[in-house]
């Protein structure tokens, strides 16, 4: 996909439209910025990744324009590796949440299944980005 960024955009533009009528929302957009990170990006996971990183991303942006930080690709560090420092039970389910997104391509309904609870409930760790998103 990386050496067709034309359509990256008009991809990202399509999924941007199907989540809003989705959701029943209005269209959120790119700021320059997160247009950019998105650009860069070599996406291993080929298009369904890409959609799974704008769903996530339209889910956490705070307001119409989504922006770089609101962007999450995929991570090969396995964070759940520091087992024994002392952490908050809350921090301990942020990076199991957050592992198994990067793991299913940001699939919340694999993520769901995976571990045994509600699409909502992803939905809701998703939403409050501090939870999901944080410098644990």
């Amino acid at each position: 996909m990386q050496e067709r960024k034309g359509d990256i955009l008009l991809l990202i533009n399509h999924f941007l439209a199907e989540i809003s009528k989705l959701n029943g929302s209005n269209q959120k957009c790119l700021s320059k910025d997160a247009e950019r990170k998105l650009l860069s990006y070599s996406y291993p996971g080929n298009v369904r990744e890409l959609r799974s990183i704008i769903e996530v991303g339209e889910a956490v942006a705070e307001s119409i324009e989504i922006q770089p930080n609101d962007l999450h690709f995929r991570s090969n560090e396995i964070s759940l590796s520091a087992i024994k420092e002392q952490k908050t039970l809350r921090e301990y389910t942020c990076e199991i949440i957050k592992y198994y997104l990067e793991e299913n391509d940001y699939s919340v309904a694999k993520v769901a299944e995976s571990l045994d609870v509600g699409k909502s409930t992803i939905y809701k760790m998703i939403q409050d980005k501090k939870i999901i998103f944080n410098q644990v």
